[in-house]
């Protein structure tokens, strides 16, 4: 059994798949941690899939690896929630595939998930400023805490790309999650919290690549986040409700 599966799920990401694989290549040359790669293709029309295929003879032959490709596009969200059903390991997660958290942070969170007996552990970011990205920054920012007042979270962040769960914790949550697409991070920790799941948030410090530009359309994502927190604060009522019976 791997000691941990990560999931890598991407839509149209042929400027950024070769060099992120061989970052993943690289980093698990370097570590004797056993990881499943999970892959999964959310239907893309670009070269994604042709740039895989040429990197699964070589780069990817002597790594254990799970390849998947929609024939819909079914939204970040469902592609980790697929990821994370089809793993092997009782330690399941997964990392944007355009790698601006870093690889090398799987083996301390794997660390951390063994040595602190964790349900989740989820990623803290902190920023390298550059001006550039400052606007992307100070919204990101904007919107944590946002989503932390109204839903009276616990967690300084919710939506980092780099979440970890044991497997047979996730598929207990995953009965009630009904968001798909990026308002998924919002939904599992809003679960996390409710079922007062041993939480650890770990630091870590965000290096943009610009390798592409964003898939993000941060004031329409934002707005349409907003208003799918509001819905998942009522599902969780009523949740809440019905273990209750009020």
């Amino acid at each position: 059994m791997p000691d941990i599966s990560l999931i890598l799920t991407y839509y149209n990401e042929s400027l950024i798949l070769k060099q992120s694989i061989r970052k993943i290549d690289e980093f698990l040359s370097m570590t004797k941690l056993n990881v499943e790669l999970i892959f999964i293709d959310d239907n893309s029309n670009d070269e994604s899939p042709q740039i895989l295929n040429s990197l699964k003879g070589s780069v990817l032959n002597k790594h254990n690896c799970q390849f998947i490709r929609n024939i819909t596009k079914n939204g970040r969200g469902a592609c980790v929630d697929q990821g994370f059903k089809l793993a092997k390991s009782d330690i399941v997660g997964f990392i944007d595939t355009d790698l601006d958290i870093p690889i090398h942070y799987v083996l301390p969170a794997y660390i951390e998930f063994k040595n602190n007996n964790l349900d989740v552990l989820i990623g803290r970011r902190s920023f390298l400023f550059r001006f550039s990205k400052f606007i992307r920054i100070l919204m990101t920012q904007t919107y944590s805490l946002i989503i932390r007042k109204y839903l009276n979270f616990p967690y300084q962040q919710t939506e980092a790309g780099f979440k970890f769960f044991r497997k047979d914790v996730y598929l207990t949550l995953s009965k009630h999650i009904v968001e798909k697409h990026w308002s998924w991070d919002t939904e599992v920790m809003m679960l996390s919290n409710y079922y007062n799941l041993r939480v650890y948030e770990m630091p870590i410090t965000v290096i943009h690549q610009d390798l592409r530009p964003t898939n993000v359309e941060f004031f329409k994502d934002t707005v349409n986040s907003l208003k799918n927190s509001a819905k998942i604060k009522k599902r969780i009522n009523n949740i809440r409700k019905n273990d209750t019976g009020n």
